[in-house]
């Protein structure tokens, strides 16, 4: 059974400071997310003004349990006075993890996050999309400068290519490279429908 992996963007209060928003996070964390059943991973994500969080979780039974127990837990009242309104639970995409690719010695925690989403084009086969994945991986992604990992994610018919950087540097550096793509990247990119494709790069604030 794959990890599904939820991604919950929000932006703060007026009038809420960043440090006092930061201690209620982690608070948040240790108190009441860590301790749900299935929890894998927390991170805590910031572009401008807008904030991200990311969990990973053992199983699609896992989140929603959790989702219900936010509900009704004393523990999330303080970080949810503090951030606007996020909508239901059905606002929150949920992906499940379809392959992931990563370094496995790599011991650096990472400085920034690429989430691409995006739909495959008409007709694609999903195999041969997930063959392209790895290739563009192993022959391309691999080899860039300060590149961590890779997670590809689904939902539905959305796909998201979850890229974890050491610096904010290296993303934007490999995000402006407007060099001629490797063959095998041209592959990958070949089943993409751009038309659909949202690029948005975070800072990581926190990793618990």
């Amino acid at each position: 059974m794959s990890s599904i992996v939820g991604m919950c963007s929000f932006h703060l209060k007026g009038g809420v400071s960043v440090p006092d928003f930061l201690i209620a996070h982690e608070k948040y964390n240790r108190e009441f997310v860590s301790k749900q059943k299935g929890y894998i991973a927390h991170m805590l994500l910031v572009d401008g003004n807008k904030w991200a969080d990311l969990v990973t979780w053992e199983s699609m039974e896992d989140t929603q349990s959790t989702f219900e127990a936010t509900q009704e837990s004393i523990e999330t009242a303080e970080i949810m006075s503090l951030i606007d309104q996020i909508g239901t639970d059905d606002d929150i995409p949920l992906y499940s993890l379809e392959r992931t690719f990563s370094d496995k010695g790599h011991t650096m925690s990472p400085g920034a996050i690429w989430f691409i989403s995006y739909k495959l084009v008409e007709g694609a086969s999903v195999p041969d999309f997930v063959i392209a994945a790895e290739n563009c991986n192993n022959e391309v992604i691999s080899k860039k400068k300060g590149i961590i990992s890779w997670d590809v994610l689904i939902d539905g018919d959305t796909w998201v290519d979850l890229v974890a950087w050491e610096t904010m540097e290296d993303a934007k550096n490999e995000e402006s490279d407007d060099g001629i793509p490797d063959p095998v990247a041209q592959k990958f990119y070949s089943f993409i429908d751009f038309s659909s494709l949202a690029h948005q790069v975070y800072s990581v604030e926190k990793i618990y």
